[in-house]
Protein backbone atom coordinates (compact mmCIF):
# COMPACT_ATOMS: atom_id res chain seq x y z
CA UNK A 1 0.00 0.00 0.00
CA UNK A 2 1.37 3.44 -1.10
CA UNK A 3 0.61 6.48 0.92
CA UNK A 4 1.30 9.90 0.33
CA UNK A 5 4.61 11.41 1.09
CA UNK A 6 4.58 14.80 3.10
CA UNK A 7 7.88 16.56 2.50
CA UNK A 8 9.27 18.62 5.42
CA UNK A 9 8.49 22.39 3.99
CA UNK A 10 12.02 24.21 2.94
CA UNK A 11 12.51 27.75 2.47
CA UNK A 12 12.20 28.65 -1.24
CA UNK A 13 11.18 25.38 -2.19
CA UNK A 14 7.46 24.24 -4.03
CA UNK A 15 5.58 21.53 -2.25
CA UNK A 16 2.53 19.40 -3.48
CA UNK A 17 -0.33 19.58 -0.69
CA UNK A 18 -0.17 17.05 1.66
CA UNK A 19 -2.89 15.22 3.88
CA UNK A 20 -3.56 19.37 5.11
CA UNK A 21 -4.20 20.05 1.32
CA UNK A 22 -8.22 21.00 0.93
CA UNK A 23 -8.59 24.46 1.22
CA UNK A 24 -10.00 25.56 4.62
CA UNK A 25 -12.61 26.69 3.54
CA UNK A 26 -14.13 24.41 0.83
CA UNK A 27 -17.25 22.59 1.85
CA UNK A 28 -17.15 19.09 0.78
CA UNK A 29 -21.18 18.42 1.58
CA UNK A 30 -22.21 20.20 -1.04
CA UNK A 31 -21.54 21.78 -4.39
CA UNK A 32 -23.11 22.83 -7.75
CA UNK A 33 -23.49 21.09 -11.08
CA UNK A 34 -24.32 22.27 -14.68
CA UNK A 35 -28.03 21.07 -14.89
CA UNK A 36 -27.37 19.42 -18.54
CA UNK A 37 -24.35 17.57 -17.23
CA UNK A 38 -26.89 15.94 -15.13
CA UNK A 39 -29.36 15.26 -17.38
CA UNK A 40 -27.49 13.24 -19.31
CA UNK A 41 -24.49 10.85 -19.17
CA UNK A 42 -20.76 11.91 -18.60
CA UNK A 43 -19.43 8.40 -18.53
CA UNK A 44 -21.15 4.94 -19.26
CA UNK A 45 -22.71 2.66 -16.15
CA UNK A 46 -20.21 -0.08 -17.57
CA UNK A 47 -17.82 -2.11 -15.07
CA UNK A 48 -15.51 -2.82 -17.58
CA UNK A 49 -14.72 -1.64 -21.08
CA UNK A 50 -17.43 -1.91 -23.40
CA UNK A 51 -16.78 -3.47 -27.16
CA UNK A 52 -18.01 -0.18 -28.41
CA UNK A 53 -16.01 3.31 -28.55
CA UNK A 54 -19.65 5.36 -28.58
CA UNK A 55 -22.52 5.76 -26.88
CA UNK A 56 -25.40 7.68 -27.87
CA UNK A 57 -28.69 8.91 -26.37
CA UNK A 58 -31.14 10.28 -29.10
CA UNK A 59 -34.69 10.84 -28.77
CA UNK A 60 -37.34 13.00 -31.51
CA UNK A 61 -37.93 16.63 -30.28
CA UNK A 62 -40.12 17.85 -32.96
CA UNK A 63 -40.02 19.40 -36.54
CA UNK A 64 -38.88 22.04 -38.78
CA UNK A 65 -41.06 24.57 -40.66
CA UNK A 66 -40.45 21.39 -43.98
CA UNK A 67 -41.23 18.85 -41.48
CA UNK A 68 -38.45 17.63 -41.37
CA UNK A 69 -37.85 15.75 -37.73
CA UNK A 70 -35.48 17.18 -35.12
CA UNK A 71 -33.49 14.98 -33.25
CA UNK A 72 -31.65 15.35 -29.65
CA UNK A 73 -28.59 13.38 -29.54
CA UNK A 74 -26.12 13.31 -26.92
CA UNK A 75 -22.77 11.20 -27.59
CA UNK A 76 -19.96 9.98 -25.55
CA UNK A 77 -16.61 9.15 -27.96
CA UNK A 78 -13.99 7.03 -26.45
CA UNK A 79 -10.54 6.37 -27.62
CA UNK A 80 -9.43 3.29 -29.49
CA UNK A 81 -7.20 2.67 -26.83
CA UNK A 82 -8.46 3.09 -23.86
CA UNK A 83 -12.23 2.71 -24.22
CA UNK A 84 -15.19 4.79 -22.78
CA UNK A 85 -15.43 6.22 -19.37
CA UNK A 86 -16.33 3.57 -17.15
CA UNK A 87 -19.16 3.67 -13.85
CA UNK A 88 -17.21 4.83 -11.50
CA UNK A 89 -15.43 7.49 -13.38
CA UNK A 90 -18.48 9.67 -12.86
CA UNK A 91 -17.17 10.26 -9.14
CA UNK A 92 -13.80 11.83 -10.48
CA UNK A 93 -15.93 14.04 -12.92
CA UNK A 94 -17.92 15.15 -9.65
CA UNK A 95 -14.52 15.71 -8.02
CA UNK A 96 -13.76 18.11 -10.83
CA UNK A 97 -16.61 19.81 -10.91
CA UNK A 98 -17.02 20.65 -7.43
CA UNK A 99 -13.05 21.75 -7.67
CA UNK A 100 -13.90 24.10 -10.17
CA UNK A 101 -16.65 25.33 -8.39
CA UNK A 102 -15.08 26.08 -5.30
CA UNK A 103 -13.04 28.48 -7.34
CA UNK A 104 -16.32 29.75 -9.19
CA UNK A 105 -15.72 28.29 -12.66
CA UNK A 106 -12.72 30.96 -12.71
CA UNK A 107 -9.01 28.69 -13.43
CA UNK A 108 -9.03 26.05 -15.80
CA UNK A 109 -5.99 24.65 -13.88
CA UNK A 110 -7.07 22.60 -10.63
CA UNK A 111 -3.74 22.47 -8.13
CA UNK A 112 -4.87 19.25 -6.36
CA UNK A 113 -3.07 15.88 -5.48
CA UNK A 114 -4.64 12.62 -5.45
CA UNK A 115 -4.80 12.24 -1.84
CA UNK A 116 -6.94 15.56 -2.16
CA UNK A 117 -9.03 13.75 -4.43
CA UNK A 118 -9.40 10.57 -1.99
CA UNK A 119 -10.48 13.27 0.69
CA UNK A 120 -13.47 14.42 -1.67
CA UNK A 121 -14.48 11.01 -2.75
CA UNK A 122 -14.03 10.04 1.67
CA UNK A 123 -12.09 7.03 0.41
CA UNK A 124 -9.02 5.73 2.40
CA UNK A 125 -4.92 6.65 -0.36
CA UNK A 126 -3.81 3.87 -1.40
CA UNK A 127 -1.70 3.09 -4.51
CA UNK A 128 -4.48 0.81 -6.11
CA UNK A 129 -6.75 4.09 -5.83
CA UNK A 130 -4.28 6.07 -7.23
CA UNK A 131 -4.13 3.70 -9.83
CA UNK A 132 -7.87 4.14 -10.01
CA UNK A 133 -7.76 8.04 -10.51
CA UNK A 134 -4.94 7.87 -13.04
CA UNK A 135 -6.98 5.71 -14.84
CA UNK A 136 -10.23 7.29 -14.83
CA UNK A 137 -8.35 10.74 -15.86
CA UNK A 138 -6.70 9.13 -18.28
CA UNK A 139 -10.25 7.97 -19.93
CA UNK A 140 -12.27 10.77 -19.58
CA UNK A 141 -8.67 12.94 -21.05
CA UNK A 142 -9.34 10.78 -23.87
CA UNK A 143 -13.40 11.36 -24.26
CA UNK A 144 -15.41 13.40 -26.57
CA UNK A 145 -18.67 14.85 -26.13
CA UNK A 146 -21.35 15.93 -29.16
CA UNK A 147 -24.52 17.37 -28.66
CA UNK A 148 -27.29 18.36 -31.39
CA UNK A 149 -29.91 20.06 -30.02
CA UNK A 150 -28.47 20.04 -26.80
CA UNK A 151 -27.26 23.06 -25.26
CA UNK A 152 -28.48 27.22 -25.96
CA UNK A 153 -26.35 29.91 -26.55
CA UNK A 154 -26.10 31.91 -22.99
CA UNK A 155 -25.98 35.15 -24.38
CA UNK A 156 -28.65 34.84 -27.88
CA UNK A 157 -30.40 31.88 -26.07
CA UNK A 158 -30.26 29.92 -29.82
CA UNK A 159 -30.34 26.10 -29.79
CA UNK A 160 -26.55 25.06 -30.96
CA UNK A 161 -27.36 22.77 -33.41
CA UNK A 162 -23.91 20.68 -33.22
CA UNK A 163 -21.18 21.40 -30.26
CA UNK A 164 -18.28 18.80 -29.52
CA UNK A 165 -15.95 19.53 -26.58
CA UNK A 166 -13.34 17.75 -24.45
CA UNK A 167 -13.24 17.63 -20.62
CA UNK A 168 -10.11 17.27 -19.59
CA UNK A 169 -6.58 18.62 -21.66
CA UNK A 170 -4.32 17.45 -19.41
CA UNK A 171 -2.82 16.47 -16.07
CA UNK A 172 -0.25 15.77 -13.46
CA UNK A 173 0.21 13.84 -10.76
CA UNK A 174 3.63 14.06 -8.37
CA UNK A 175 4.30 11.69 -5.84
CA UNK A 176 7.43 13.08 -4.46
CA UNK A 177 9.13 16.82 -4.54
CA UNK A 178 12.15 17.40 -5.59
CA UNK A 179 14.86 18.05 -4.17
CA UNK A 180 15.84 20.43 -6.57
CA UNK A 181 14.04 23.30 -8.39
CA UNK A 182 14.53 25.25 -11.05
CA UNK A 183 15.20 29.11 -9.86
CA UNK A 184 12.23 30.42 -12.01
CA UNK A 185 8.94 29.70 -10.68
CA UNK A 186 6.94 26.94 -12.76
CA UNK A 187 4.16 28.14 -14.94
CA UNK A 188 1.92 25.09 -13.79
CA UNK A 189 2.11 23.13 -10.67
CA UNK A 190 3.37 19.91 -9.46
CA UNK A 191 0.24 18.25 -9.21
CA UNK A 192 -2.24 19.50 -11.65
CA UNK A 193 -5.65 18.96 -13.81
CA UNK A 194 -5.76 21.02 -16.37
CA UNK A 195 -9.70 21.13 -17.71
CA UNK A 196 -10.88 21.78 -21.74
CA UNK A 197 -11.64 25.78 -22.17
CA UNK A 198 -14.88 24.80 -23.62
CA UNK A 199 -16.16 22.61 -20.49
CA UNK A 200 -15.66 25.85 -18.22
CA UNK A 201 -17.11 27.83 -20.35
CA UNK A 202 -19.97 25.03 -20.18
CA UNK A 203 -20.35 25.40 -16.42
CA UNK A 204 -19.40 28.85 -16.14
CA UNK A 205 -22.52 30.09 -17.93
CA UNK A 206 -24.67 27.27 -17.66
CA UNK A 207 -27.50 26.77 -15.16
CA UNK A 208 -26.23 25.14 -12.18
CA UNK A 209 -28.28 23.21 -9.39
CA UNK A 210 -27.32 22.35 -6.02
CA UNK A 211 -25.57 18.67 -4.87
CA UNK A 212 -25.79 17.33 -1.72
CA UNK A 213 -22.47 15.64 -2.00
CA UNK A 214 -22.68 14.09 1.62
CA UNK A 215 -25.96 12.19 0.53
CA UNK A 216 -23.99 11.21 -2.48
CA UNK A 217 -20.94 9.78 -1.14
CA UNK A 218 -23.13 7.74 1.17
CA UNK A 219 -24.75 5.93 -1.81
CA UNK A 220 -23.12 2.40 -2.29
CA UNK A 221 -22.85 1.69 -5.90
CA UNK A 222 -21.82 4.25 -9.16
CA UNK A 223 -25.22 3.59 -10.81
CA UNK A 224 -27.33 5.10 -7.60
CA UNK A 225 -24.99 7.55 -7.36
CA UNK A 226 -25.81 8.39 -11.07
CA UNK A 227 -29.47 7.59 -10.43
CA UNK A 228 -29.47 10.34 -7.32
CA UNK A 229 -27.90 13.20 -9.83
CA UNK A 230 -30.57 12.71 -12.71
CA UNK A 231 -33.43 12.55 -10.49
CA UNK A 232 -32.21 15.06 -8.11
CA UNK A 233 -32.21 17.63 -11.59
CA UNK A 234 -35.72 16.64 -12.22
CA UNK A 235 -37.49 16.33 -9.05
CA UNK A 236 -37.83 20.52 -9.17
CA UNK A 237 -41.40 21.88 -7.34
CA UNK A 238 -42.33 18.47 -8.09
CA UNK A 239 -44.07 15.64 -6.05
CA UNK A 240 -43.35 12.98 -8.55
CA UNK A 241 -41.67 12.25 -11.78
CA UNK A 242 -42.67 9.67 -14.69
CA UNK A 243 -40.54 8.61 -17.42
CA UNK A 244 -39.65 5.32 -19.37
CA UNK A 245 -38.30 2.84 -17.95
CA UNK A 246 -36.06 2.65 -21.80
CA UNK A 247 -35.28 6.44 -21.54
CA UNK A 248 -34.21 6.62 -17.77
CA UNK A 249 -31.61 3.50 -18.31
CA UNK A 250 -30.02 5.55 -21.64
CA UNK A 251 -29.98 8.65 -19.45
CA UNK A 252 -27.72 7.42 -16.66
CA UNK A 253 -25.60 5.56 -19.17
CA UNK A 254 -26.75 2.07 -19.50
CA UNK A 255 -26.14 0.43 -22.85
CA UNK A 256 -29.05 1.48 -25.29
CA UNK A 257 -29.40 -2.13 -26.56
CA UNK A 258 -31.29 -3.37 -23.29
CA UNK A 259 -34.61 -4.37 -23.20
CA UNK A 260 -36.84 -2.88 -20.85
CA UNK A 261 -36.82 -6.57 -18.76
CA UNK A 262 -32.81 -5.90 -18.15
CA UNK A 263 -33.61 -2.21 -17.71
CA UNK A 264 -36.19 -2.83 -14.83
CA UNK A 265 -33.91 -5.35 -13.39
CA UNK A 266 -30.56 -2.87 -13.26
CA UNK A 267 -32.65 0.01 -11.69
CA UNK A 268 -34.36 -1.82 -9.19
CA UNK A 269 -32.08 -2.05 -6.74
CA UNK A 270 -30.47 1.74 -6.90
CA UNK A 271 -34.32 2.91 -6.88
CA UNK A 272 -35.20 1.34 -3.49
CA UNK A 273 -31.86 1.71 -1.87
CA UNK A 274 -33.19 5.80 -2.79
CA UNK A 275 -36.29 4.59 -1.42
CA UNK A 276 -34.57 3.36 1.75
CA UNK A 277 -32.24 6.45 2.41
CA UNK A 278 -35.45 8.87 2.68
CA UNK A 279 -34.71 10.76 -0.96
CA UNK A 280 -38.07 8.62 -2.48
CA UNK A 281 -40.97 7.61 -0.19
CA UNK A 282 -42.28 5.40 -3.45
CA UNK A 283 -42.01 4.40 -6.77
CA UNK A 284 -43.90 2.06 -9.58
CA UNK A 285 -43.23 0.26 -12.35
CA UNK A 286 -46.04 0.48 -15.03
CA UNK A 287 -47.41 -0.37 -18.42
CA UNK A 288 -49.19 2.14 -20.37
CA UNK A 289 -49.91 1.03 -24.31
CA UNK A 290 -47.09 -1.49 -24.11
CA UNK A 291 -44.30 1.35 -23.01
CA UNK A 292 -42.47 0.25 -19.40
CA UNK A 293 -42.65 3.63 -17.25
CA UNK A 294 -41.39 4.10 -13.45
CA UNK A 295 -42.36 6.85 -11.25
CA UNK A 296 -41.21 8.75 -8.52
CA UNK A 297 -42.85 10.48 -5.31
CA UNK A 298 -39.90 12.15 -3.60
CA UNK A 299 -40.03 12.36 -0.04
CA UNK A 300 -40.92 15.78 1.05
CA UNK A 301 -38.78 15.29 4.43
CA UNK A 302 -35.76 14.77 2.66
CA UNK A 303 -35.19 19.03 1.97
CA UNK A 304 -35.83 19.05 5.35
CA UNK A 305 -33.60 17.14 7.24
CA UNK A 306 -30.77 19.10 5.07
CA UNK A 307 -31.75 22.75 5.16
CA UNK A 308 -29.11 23.76 7.83
CA UNK A 309 -26.55 22.05 5.85
CA UNK A 310 -27.79 24.50 2.51
CA UNK A 311 -28.13 27.37 4.54
CA UNK A 312 -24.69 27.07 5.90
CA UNK A 313 -23.09 26.79 2.42
CA UNK A 314 -25.42 29.55 1.37
CA UNK A 315 -23.83 32.11 3.56
CA UNK A 316 -20.74 31.16 2.11
CA UNK A 317 -21.52 32.56 -1.69
CA UNK A 318 -21.38 35.97 -0.86
CA UNK A 319 -17.80 35.72 0.28
CA UNK A 320 -16.91 33.38 -3.29
CA UNK A 321 -19.11 34.56 -6.15
CA UNK A 322 -17.85 38.62 -5.79
CA UNK A 323 -16.74 38.76 -9.20
CA UNK A 324 -15.76 40.88 -12.34
CA UNK A 325 -18.54 39.34 -14.02
CA UNK A 326 -21.09 38.29 -11.88
CA UNK A 327 -22.83 40.48 -9.43
CA UNK A 328 -24.74 39.21 -6.46
CA UNK A 329 -27.79 40.32 -4.72
CA UNK A 330 -26.50 42.93 -2.62
CA UNK A 331 -24.57 44.26 -5.65
CA UNK A 332 -25.66 47.60 -6.76
CA UNK A 333 -26.94 48.00 -10.39
CA UNK A 334 -27.24 50.99 -12.23
CA UNK A 335 -30.25 51.48 -13.57
CA UNK A 336 -32.53 49.76 -11.88
CA UNK A 337 -32.57 48.76 -7.75
CA UNK A 338 -30.67 45.38 -7.23
CA UNK A 339 -33.72 43.28 -5.09
CA UNK A 340 -35.91 44.27 -8.09
CA UNK A 341 -33.33 42.59 -10.74
CA UNK A 342 -32.67 40.12 -8.70
CA UNK A 343 -36.21 38.84 -7.90
CA UNK A 344 -37.23 39.48 -11.62
CA UNK A 345 -34.29 37.48 -12.90
CA UNK A 346 -34.72 34.43 -9.80
CA UNK A 347 -38.49 34.29 -11.29
CA UNK A 348 -37.54 33.88 -14.91
CA UNK A 349 -35.04 31.39 -14.22
CA UNK A 350 -37.58 29.37 -11.73
CA UNK A 351 -40.60 29.56 -14.50
CA UNK A 352 -38.79 28.93 -17.63
CA UNK A 353 -35.79 26.92 -16.99
CA UNK A 354 -37.42 25.76 -13.03
CA UNK A 355 -34.00 26.37 -11.55
CA UNK A 356 -33.35 28.77 -8.65
CA UNK A 357 -30.52 31.90 -9.73
CA UNK A 358 -28.27 32.78 -7.72
CA UNK A 359 -26.52 35.27 -9.43
CA UNK A 360 -27.25 38.16 -12.01
CA UNK A 361 -25.66 38.89 -14.84
CA UNK A 362 -25.07 42.27 -16.38
CA UNK A 363 -27.21 41.46 -19.32
CA UNK A 364 -29.74 39.85 -16.51
CA UNK A 365 -29.52 43.64 -14.99
CA UNK A 366 -29.90 45.42 -18.30
CA UNK A 367 -32.87 43.30 -19.24
CA UNK A 368 -34.28 43.91 -15.23
CA UNK A 369 -34.39 47.75 -16.21
CA UNK A 370 -35.54 47.67 -19.94
CA UNK A 371 -38.37 45.27 -18.36
CA UNK A 372 -39.65 47.45 -15.81
CA UNK A 373 -39.17 50.61 -17.49
CA UNK A 374 -41.61 49.00 -20.01
CA UNK A 375 -43.87 47.70 -17.32
CA UNK A 376 -44.13 51.71 -15.75
CA UNK A 377 -41.68 49.90 -12.61
CA UNK A 378 -43.87 47.74 -11.48
CA UNK A 379 -42.43 44.73 -10.32
CA UNK A 380 -45.60 42.75 -10.14
CA UNK A 381 -46.65 43.72 -13.63
CA UNK A 382 -42.92 42.86 -14.74
CA UNK A 383 -43.04 38.82 -13.11
CA UNK A 384 -46.60 39.22 -14.89
CA UNK A 385 -44.68 39.44 -18.70
CA UNK A 386 -42.86 36.90 -17.80
CA UNK A 387 -45.60 34.52 -17.23
CA UNK A 388 -46.97 35.71 -19.94
CA UNK A 389 -44.11 34.74 -22.32
CA UNK A 390 -43.36 31.83 -20.62
CA UNK A 391 -47.17 30.73 -21.67
CA UNK A 392 -47.00 31.74 -25.07
CA UNK A 393 -43.55 30.56 -25.98
CA UNK A 394 -43.08 26.95 -24.71
CA UNK A 395 -44.77 25.90 -27.92
CA UNK A 396 -42.40 27.50 -30.27
CA UNK A 397 -39.75 25.89 -32.07
CA UNK A 398 -37.52 26.30 -30.56
CA UNK A 399 -38.61 27.24 -27.10
CA UNK A 400 -37.93 30.67 -26.07
CA UNK A 401 -35.39 30.15 -23.58
CA UNK A 402 -33.28 33.63 -22.97
CA UNK A 403 -33.87 36.41 -20.61
CA UNK A 404 -34.74 38.73 -23.37
CA UNK A 405 -37.23 37.15 -25.19
CA UNK A 406 -39.75 38.57 -22.70
CA UNK A 407 -39.18 41.48 -24.08
CA UNK A 408 -40.63 40.25 -27.65
CA UNK A 409 -43.92 40.29 -28.96
CA UNK A 410 -45.41 43.30 -27.24
CA UNK A 411 -45.17 41.09 -23.59
CA UNK A 412 -44.95 43.82 -21.05
CA UNK A 413 -47.58 46.41 -22.66
CA UNK A 414 -49.83 43.33 -22.93
CA UNK A 415 -49.18 42.67 -18.79
CA UNK A 416 -49.32 46.73 -18.26
CA UNK A 417 -53.00 45.94 -20.75
CA UNK A 418 -53.84 42.83 -18.20
CA UNK A 419 -53.35 44.23 -15.19
CA UNK A 420 -55.45 47.28 -16.19
CA UNK A 421 -58.23 45.29 -17.17
CA UNK A 422 -57.79 43.51 -14.02
CA UNK A 423 -57.76 46.57 -11.73
CA UNK A 424 -60.74 47.64 -13.59
CA UNK A 425 -62.46 44.77 -12.89
CA UNK A 426 -61.89 44.65 -9.71
CA UNK A 427 -63.22 47.95 -8.89
CA UNK A 428 -66.48 46.94 -11.08
CA UNK A 429 -66.98 44.03 -9.06
CA UNK A 430 -66.17 46.17 -5.87
CA UNK A 431 -68.72 48.77 -6.70
CA UNK A 432 -70.89 46.30 -7.53
CA UNK A 433 -70.76 44.07 -4.55
CA UNK A 434 -71.58 47.87 -2.34
CA UNK A 435 -74.28 48.25 -4.87
CA UNK A 436 -75.69 45.01 -4.06
CA UNK A 437 -74.92 45.81 -0.60
CA UNK A 438 -77.25 49.11 -0.74
CA UNK A 439 -80.20 47.54 -2.55
CA UNK A 440 -80.26 44.67 -0.38
CA UNK A 441 -80.38 46.82 2.93
CA UNK A 442 -82.99 49.40 1.05
CA UNK A 443 -85.56 46.33 0.46
CA UNK A 444 -85.23 45.14 4.04
CA UNK A 445 -85.88 48.49 5.21
CA UNK A 446 -88.69 49.54 2.75
CA UNK A 447 -90.62 46.07 3.60
CA UNK A 448 -90.23 46.78 7.76
CA UNK A 449 -91.39 50.30 6.77
CA UNK A 450 -94.40 48.97 4.89
CA UNK A 451 -94.95 46.78 7.36
CA UNK A 452 -95.01 49.33 10.12
CA UNK A 453 -97.28 51.95 7.89
CA UNK A 454 -100.22 48.71 7.18
CA UNK A 455 -100.32 48.11 10.85
CA UNK A 456 -100.91 51.58 11.75
CA UNK A 457 -103.79 51.62 8.91
CA UNK A 458 -107.27 51.82 10.34
CA UNK A 459 -108.80 48.69 11.33
CA UNK A 460 -111.54 49.17 7.92
CA UNK A 461 -108.88 50.03 6.36
CA UNK A 462 -107.19 46.86 6.41
CA UNK A 463 -109.92 44.47 6.34
CA UNK A 464 -110.73 46.18 3.04
CA UNK A 465 -107.00 45.48 1.58
CA UNK A 466 -107.63 42.13 2.75
CA UNK A 467 -110.62 41.79 1.47
CA UNK A 468 -109.80 42.62 -1.46
CA UNK A 469 -107.12 39.95 -1.83
CA UNK A 470 -110.00 37.03 -0.63
CA UNK A 471 -112.16 37.81 -3.51
CA UNK A 472 -109.08 37.88 -6.17
CA UNK A 473 -108.22 34.33 -4.55
CA UNK A 474 -112.00 33.14 -4.70
CA UNK A 475 -112.34 34.57 -8.32
CA UNK A 476 -109.18 32.59 -9.28
CA UNK A 477 -109.77 29.28 -7.32
CA UNK A 478 -113.82 29.19 -9.29
CA UNK A 479 -115.24 27.08 -6.65
CA UNK A 480 -112.57 24.40 -6.52
CA UNK A 481 -111.92 23.35 -2.75
CA UNK A 482 -108.94 24.73 -1.22
CA UNK A 483 -105.62 22.58 0.14
CA UNK A 484 -104.68 25.48 3.05
CA UNK A 485 -105.51 25.09 6.42
CA UNK A 486 -107.46 28.46 8.04
CA UNK A 487 -103.85 29.86 9.58
CA UNK A 488 -102.13 29.18 6.27
CA UNK A 489 -104.60 31.16 4.23
CA UNK A 490 -104.96 33.74 6.53
CA UNK A 491 -101.07 34.95 6.82
CA UNK A 492 -101.24 34.69 2.52
CA UNK A 493 -103.93 37.36 2.55
CA UNK A 494 -102.67 39.57 4.97
CA UNK A 495 -98.88 39.26 3.04
CA UNK A 496 -100.88 40.01 -0.17
CA UNK A 497 -102.71 43.02 1.43
CA UNK A 498 -98.79 44.88 2.76
CA UNK A 499 -97.84 43.73 -0.45
CA UNK A 500 -100.51 45.53 -2.48
CA UNK A 501 -100.14 48.27 -0.22
CA UNK A 502 -96.33 48.36 -0.74
CA UNK A 503 -96.81 48.48 -4.43
CA UNK A 504 -99.87 51.26 -4.51
CA UNK A 505 -98.27 53.53 -1.46
CA UNK A 506 -95.09 53.11 -1.13
CA UNK A 507 -91.60 54.36 -2.87
CA UNK A 508 -89.78 52.34 -4.93
CA UNK A 509 -86.50 50.58 -4.07
CA UNK A 510 -84.78 53.36 -6.05
CA UNK A 511 -87.04 56.05 -4.99
CA UNK A 512 -85.87 54.69 -0.73
CA UNK A 513 -81.99 54.94 -2.09
CA UNK A 514 -82.32 58.57 -2.89
CA UNK A 515 -83.89 59.67 0.52
CA UNK A 516 -87.74 59.27 -0.37
CA UNK A 517 -89.68 58.12 1.81
CA UNK A 518 -93.15 58.58 0.48
CA UNK A 519 -94.57 57.83 -2.38
CA UNK A 520 -94.47 61.11 -5.19
CA UNK A 521 -98.28 62.53 -5.22
CA UNK A 522 -99.20 60.40 -1.93
CA UNK A 523 -99.75 61.78 0.91
CA UNK A 524 -99.31 59.22 4.25
CA UNK A 525 -102.41 57.26 5.37
CA UNK A 526 -103.88 56.38 8.49
CA UNK A 527 -100.87 57.99 10.21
Amino acid sequence: MIGPIQPKPRTGRRISPGPEGLPPDLNRNLTREEITLAEFPVTTMAQRRPNTTTLAVEEFIGTDIDGNAIYRTWTIVGSERYGLPLAGDEDIYVVIVKMLEHRDFAERVIACTRYQICQLLDVPPDGRVYLRISDALTRLANTKFVAENVFRDPTTGALVKREAFGMIDAFRFVDRVPKRTKSLQQELPLSYIRVADEFLRRLKDGKLKRLDLEFWRSLSTPLTRRLFRFLDKNRYRKEEYEIGVVKLGTRLGLATSNPAKEMKRLLTRPIHELKDRGFLSEYAFTVSRGLSKVTFRFDPTYDAARLDQRMAFNAQEPLRKLTARRLTRNSTLPGTPPDDAYALAVHFSEVFHHVVKDTVTPADQKTAAELLARCAGDVAVAKAAIQLAYKETRDWNPPASNFRAVLTNDFPERAVTFRKREADSTARAEAQRHQDQAMAQAHAELAAATRERFDALPEGEREALVGTQEKRLHEFMRGRPSQWTPEAREKWLVGSAIEEYRRTRMPTVTQWLQGLRERPGDTPSGS
